[in-house]
């Protein structure tokens, strides 16, 4: 994807974010960190920080709504 994702690994490891890859509508990683009780949404990214589209953004907000 070709953007720092990898720099995230000790933060992985230590529970204070996780990464997920969307693949459809376009490639795009996604890192959310806890809010409280809950999970919400840190970052997403295209392919080397590339804006995300409409229909990603969508999908993002619907699964993390779905999640709560």
């Amino acid at each position: 994807m070709r953007h720092c994702v990898g720099s995230y690994s000790s933060a992985v490891a230590n529970r204070q974010v996780a990464i997920y890859h969307l693949q459809q509508p376009e490639p795009v990683t996604i890192a959310i960190a806890p809010q409280g009780q809950r999970w919400a949404l840190s970052q997403a990214s295209g392919v080397r920080n590339a804006p995300l589209s409409k229909q990603a953004q969508h999908f993002i907000h619907v699964w993390l709504t779905e999640q709560s």
